[in-house]
């Protein structure tokens, strides 16, 4: 399990770092030693911006929250988002309300708060001098020795390095001098981002103002050449970074300036173009957020990012669990409260169990999970990396890969936990299946196996599953009747229970059994979007499942719904097969032929942008078969 405190005596322990030094401008020495000592509930905000200080990725873990965190974390969601939609009056509220009620907890809200501001000023009031000024408030807010040439042994976060490359940008558009802090970044990045995802985010950011600023400053009399070419290369890796992690939400401005570079670099640059087909790729993203892309998103935002968290609401796991065992409150709360009415209250959203009650719920439900808890069950941040670099090779269908990645992650695995003995044994059956070694129906009776040690969907249900109402929302005044009925569902799986969720569909689907892996599957989409977090929290999950609906449908309007979540969550692995799902349904209209042709080509392309090898030569081979002609 990791927990806060389990994390920071990693830190300590295997990377020689004091706690000083991580809690240095976050907050105060001694709430982090309380923190270590148990004696403190680590704020989620500043949890994850302790992971990232560390050089860690807070999207390997899985997150169980109360209402009280996740309401906050969804109010810094739709305020980041709300500047985008243009909702001024709506966002001035939100902050006041934010800093009014998160005041006394310490300097990372105030840095949102002023971050937040910074990106009002620009986006929606164009005024530079005010974006300047929040965005230095920010920065000063967590990191005040920034503007010194030496920053010494201190460690940032990706936001508060976000923050100083939206302050470059802003000296950049007023033609100030650069002065240096742009270059420090740079440095900063190459040596502290030791993680390969968050490496990938923040050195794009990094890599794409690098390379504007040569564009911008480069001198003439050097006819394209010298610093321009050194520009390209900078954005071609950090685009290269981006395709290895199927990130797609800040490839159109590297994308856009790589165009650029090469366009200046005249024959070198036109062959780099046609070589690598960059003008090919950014068309199909284009294409594709021109159709489906929401309009508010934006291409170029240093403070917006892609969405990959992970949540889980305590209250509705607890309460979902406890039907499922069949227990009552009363006997749920026994040995951990003195009356069910403390678990009612905890199963209600209205209190959050203290560490040891939470542990001890879970333990009665079967369940080895803390608050915040990896893919697996381990408190090395390294078995998280590995478990998080199989599921890229997985994503890209890369299997031959995985085998060694999976051995060393066994080995370092406690299986004698039921959630590891999950996750270790469906991929030991999803590569013996793709090598068959063993047949379908094996498979299939082994992973409703493993399943069922954890979430509570026996095979025989899949014939009587209920539909889940969906659930509507609150009005003011009286509810009228009708409007108060909410289906009983079970809960939104983990990750690993997801992951074999899916293969059982996939499975289902392979031997005959078409109506019950439809049933389950739209059951399983259909409790992801009746529960209270968004679904915008759930992309590893949600958008598998989502995606092969839409694909065992044959579905133009899931597809369509694919394509929308895969771009509002900034991510490239299903999006070239749900593209490709949206375009195979409209084959069946052959007044759309020419652009069904379009769209398969930008699959083409955009399976090529994540380095899905198998999927681009099925594509390919598709579309010569289906127009009689080659790209």
């Amino acid at each position: 399990m990791i927990s806060a405190k389990e994390l920071i005596e990693y830190i300590e322990k295997e990377k020689e770092i004091p706690l000083t030094r991580i809690a240095n401008g976050l907050c105060a020495y001694v709430e982090v030693r309380g923190i270590l000592e148990g004696e403190i509930e680590c704020d989620l905000f500043l949890f994850q911006l302790i992971l990232q200080r560390m050089g860690e990725s807070p999207d390997k873990l899985e997150y169980i929250v109360s209402e009280r965190e996740y309401c906050w974390e969804k109010m810094r969601e739709q305020m980041t988002v709300s500047v985008f939609q243009g909702k001024k009056k709506w966002l001035e509220r939100a902050v006041r309300l934010y800093e009014e009620k998160l005041a006394d907890i310490g300097r990372v809200h105030r840095m949102f708060a002023c971050r937040v501001r910074a990106m009002s000023a620009y986006w929606q009031e164009k005024d530079l001098e005010l974006t300047q000024k929040w965005l230095v408030n920010a920065v000063n807010a967590t990191f005040p020795i920034w503007e010194n040439e030496d920053w010494g042994n201190n460690r940032l976060s990706l936001m508060e390095l976000e923050n100083m490359l939206a302050l470059v940008r802003v000296r950049q558009e007023k033609k100030e001098a650069e002065q240096g802090l742009l270059g420090r970044i740079g440095i900063y990045i190459q040596r502290n981002v030791t993680d390969g995802e968050e490496h990938a985010k923040i050195n794009a950011k990094y890599a794409w103002l690098r390379a504007r600023q040569e564009l911008l400053f480069r001198n003439p009399l050097e006819m394209g050449r010298g610093n321009v070419k050194w520009a390209l290369e900078l954005c071609g890796r950090a685009l290269e970074e981006l395709r290895r992690y199927n990130m797609e939400y800040f490839v159109r401005p590297l994308l856009n300036t790589i165009v650029e570079c090469c366009n200046e670099l005249g024959e070198y640059g036109n062959n780099l173009l046609l070589e690598e087909e960059y003008r090919e790729c950014l068309q199909a993203l284009e294409n594709v957020h021109g159709e489906f892309g929401a309009c508010w998103m934006p291409q170029d935002s240093i403070l917006w990012n892609c969405t990959q968290k992970m949540y889980h609401l305590e209250s509705e796991l607890f309460r979902a669990e406890r039907r499922a065992h069949c227990m009552t409150q009363e006997e749920a709360a026994e040995g951990i409260y003195a009356n069910a009415k403390t678990l009612r209250a905890v199963e209600n959203g209205h209190t959050s169990p203290h560490a040891v009650n939470f542990c001890g719920l879970m333990e009665k439900y079967g369940m080895n999970r803390e608050r915040r808890m990896g893919f697996v069950i381990t408190d090395s941040m390294e078995v998280l990396r590995l478990r998080k670099e199989i599921q890229g090779h997985i994503c890209r269908q890369e299997y031959k890969n995985v085998l060694p990645l999976l051995s060393k992650m066994e080995e370092k695995l406690d299986m004698d936990v039921a959630e590891n003995i999950q996750a270790v044994r469906w991929l030991y059956g999803l590569l013996d299946l793709e090598e068959g070694r063993r047949g379908k129906e094996e498979i299939l009776k082994e992973n409703w196996e493993l399943l069922n040690m954890t979430y509570h969907l026996l095979p025989e249900e899949i014939g009587q599953l209920s539909e889940i109402a969906v659930v509507k929302k609150k009005q003011c005044g009286r509810p009228k009747k009708g409007n108060t009925t909410k289906a009983y569902g079970y809960r939104v799986p983990f990750k690993t229970e997801a992951d074999i969720l899916n293969h059982i569909v996939i499975l289902l689907k392979q031997t005959g059994k078409m109506e019950e892996a439809l049933r389950l599957n739209e059951w399983l989409v259909a409790g992801f979007e009746q529960s209270q977090v968004r679904v915008e929290f759930r992309y590893v999950s949600y958008g598998l499942l989502l995606g092969n609906l839409a694909k065992t449908k044959e579905s133009f309007k899931d597809g369509a719904k694919a394509v929308k979540y895969d771009l509002r969550c900034g991510k490239l692995g299903g999006l070239a097969g749900d593209y490709m799902t949206v375009a195979c349904a409209m084959m069946e209209d052959s007044q759309n032929r020419e652009q069904c042709r379009r769209m398969v080509r930008d699959c083409y392309y955009l399976s090529k942008l994540s380095y899905n090898m198998k999927c681009q030569k099925r594509t390919r081979e598709y579309f010569i078969e289906e127009f009689g002609e080659d790209f």
